[in-house]
């Protein structure tokens, strides 16, 4: 599993597990808890909080080593200014939703990525926001196999035709944008 350096000189998962929302369903909560247990087992030791962004607006928000936004293929907003910002600062950026709640895992551009290399387009969307050394994605699994899934989109390697064909479909930014919030 690749580890990302924090300021602080903590080595994490480059890799969590989205839980926002997880566990308020009865019908549900059964399944996602054996997710997360699931995910524990597998080695997963960084789970994501959804107060995460709360924290820049404290006093002592500065002393902060990450950052939780929206950031996928889709929503690529914090590459303007944001990530570089966090990149100056030695702040690790927190990926949630890297899979745009879903939607790039029926995306046809990361299908046909992933045929070439035999996974899911979910695991492409995956891997595209994994492959930046400072960037932690915590996309939400509420079962095992898929949880496995994710954790195979870590080992996967973009060559530059493929980042070519993801940036011709969903371009980088060309100017400051609002960030995505869901």
């Amino acid at each position: 599993m690749r580890l990302v350096r924090l300021a602080s000189g903590e080595n994490v998962p480059a890799l969590g597990l989205g839980t926002w929302r997880m566990g308020e369903a009865r019908r549900t909560r059964a399944v996602e808890v054996a997710a997360v247990q699931t995910a524990i087992e597998i080695g997963n030791r960084l789970i994501d909080t959804a107060d995460m962004q709360q924290l820049w607006s404290l006093p002592a928000g500065a002393n902060c080593v990450a950052n939780q936004v929206y950031y996928s293929a889709s929503e690529r907003g914090a590459e303007f200014d944001l990530l570089p910002w966090h990149r100056d600062h030695g702040v690790a950026t927190m990926a949630y939703s890297p899979i745009d709640q879903g939607a790039l895992a029926r995306d046809t551009t990361f299908a046909t990525v992933g045929r070439r290399h035999g996974v899911s387009a979910s695991s492409v969307a995956l891997a595209w926001v994994l492959r930046q050394p400072d960037v932690i994605a915590i996309p939400m699994s509420a079962s095992g196999p898929h949880l496995r899934e994710n954790f195979a989109a870590a080992n996967l390697e973009l060559n530059a035709d493929d980042l070519a064909q993801i940036d011709a479909q969903f371009p980088p930014p060309k100017r400051k944008r609002r960030l995505a919030t869901t």
